[in-house]
């Protein structure tokens, strides 16, 4: 991996360059002299919003309810997510090689008596990511991973960047893997140890067909293993505090962690499951045992203790499929919008039983036009959903499981995601 300092120092080759101007970073020595009087902060958070078929994010404040900033990015954004202390928002974008990352201005640090809280205007970083085709991001505890894909045709391979709050603060990437070959993969974090995608360089196709396990060295990794249980077509993956699933074309791919020791099974797709179809992409909540698998609409309870796969009646057999879905951040609630526009809020503790339903959405228009995402408030029992037909967010009462209200943008909402103070921090 490259690094460009003020210095130009000269590090390692990796899939990805860093770039990042000290003199810039959003970092404490930069605080204005009276940020330290205050210790405790009352914020609902912000939220960062990507404007659809533009290279401008906007910085929406939910205390002053106002648009706080927009921010020019060097391309459009493919998508929008949390650092893993949701501080910063990591930007990729994809057909660009590029991922940015705005500092949302809010953030915690321990003081050793005392938690303290900072309340700033948000910033556009310094700190950039060049890597072929950034595109799945998957958290874990207070470590982040993202993908880079690659590209077979210009001979670019995959790789891996490990993120923290504390390396994006510094403009640096905790760690990061090169990969042997291109393919659309993942990668799961699991404190020293990462589990990543393997791909044939021979094989047809760009999906992964089996899992490694690597430790951690430093800012790089050293090859553990590669699990001998394949996964074919593997797409989709997620952690809990004791497994990893990945979706598999002949059902998911459980690795289970025992200390320094990792074992991978598979559970089957069930026999019900129609011609053709397969678990794609994985959700849960680390104080979850089990996972959700979604096959297109479909949607299944996996069991990774007992090795079995339901499938959820989440929509009534009605006629209407998925558009977008999201974890709430206790894992009280799993959230789906169906193309209707109805948001169905499913209880995952017990069996992802359905709890009832609200109109959120009016139309929805047909792919590839923007489509409505979720993003959940870590601060409060709140759920946001992007209308980018009526260019605005509805705010979800999760409790009551209401539409609260409705942010009127004036620009189409792409990605989201929402930046603050988890609730736990205090």
């Amino acid at each position: 991996m490259s690094i460009s300092l003020p210095a130009f120092r000269s590090l390692r080759p990796c899939a990805f360059l860093a770039v990042a101007a000290l003199a810039a970073c959003s970092d404490n020595d930069n605080l204005p002299a009276d940020a330290h009087d205050h210790d405790h902060v009352e914020t609902s958070g912000r939220l960062v919003i990507a404007e659809a078929g533009a290279p401008t994010v906007h910085v929406y404040d939910l205390d002053t309810e106002a648009l706080l900033d927009s921010f020019t990015l060097d391309f459009p954004s493919s998508a929008v997510q949390p650092s893993p202390n949701r501080r910063y928002a990591v930007v990729a974008q994809r057909a660009d090689n590029r991922t940015q990352f705005i500092d949302g201005g809010i953030w915690q640090e321990d003081h050793g008596d005392h938690l303290h809280d900072y309340l700033e205007d948000p910033l556009l970083m310094a700190f950039k990511l060049d890597g072929v085709r950034p595109t799945h991001y998957e958290l874990h505890d207070e470590l982040a991973a993202l993908f880079f894909d690659g590209n077979a045709t210009t001979g670019d391979n995959a790789g891996v960047a490990l993120l923290t709050d504390e390396s994006i603060t510094n403009g640096e990437t905790e760690a990061t893997l090169d990969l042997p070959a291109a393919m659309h993969g993942t990668a799961e974090p699991r404190g020293d140890y990462l589990l990543a995608t393997y791909r044939d360089g021979a094989a047809a196709g760009t999906l992964p067909s089996a899992v490694e396990l690597y430790q951690r060295n430093a800012s790089s990794y050293s090859f553990v293993q590669r699990f001998t249980e394949p996964c074919p077509d593997l797409h989709g993956s997620y952690s809990n505090d004791s497994h990893s699933a990945f979706g598999c074309s002949d059902g998911v791919l459980v690795v289970t962690q025992s200390g320094t020791t990792f074992t991978a099974t598979k559970v089957p797709n069930p026999a019900g499951m129609a011609a053709g179809a397969r678990v794609g992409t994985v959700v849960g909540h680390h104080g979850l045992q089990g996972f959700g698998g979604i096959a297109g609409s479909a949607l299944y309870a996996i069991n990774a203790v007992a090795g079995s796969m339901t499938e959820v009646d989440w929509n009534g057999a009605t006629a209407v499929t998925r558009v977008a879905h999201a974890m709430d951040a206790h894992a009280e609630t799993f959230l789906i919008l169906d193309s209707a526009g109805m948001l169905h809020f499913l209880d995952p503790a017990s069996g992802w039983s359905t709890r009832g339903t609200v109109k959120v959405l009016d139309s929805i228009a047909a792919s590839p036009a923007p489509q409505p995402s979720i993003s959940v408030s870590h601060a409060g029992d709140i759920a946001f959903v992007s209308d980018p037909g009526d260019q605005s967010i509805a705010v979800i009462d999760l409790v009551k499981r209401t539409v609260a209200e409705r942010i009127d943008l004036g620009f189409t909402p792409a990605g989201f995601t929402w930046l603050g103070l988890p609730e736990h921090a205090h």
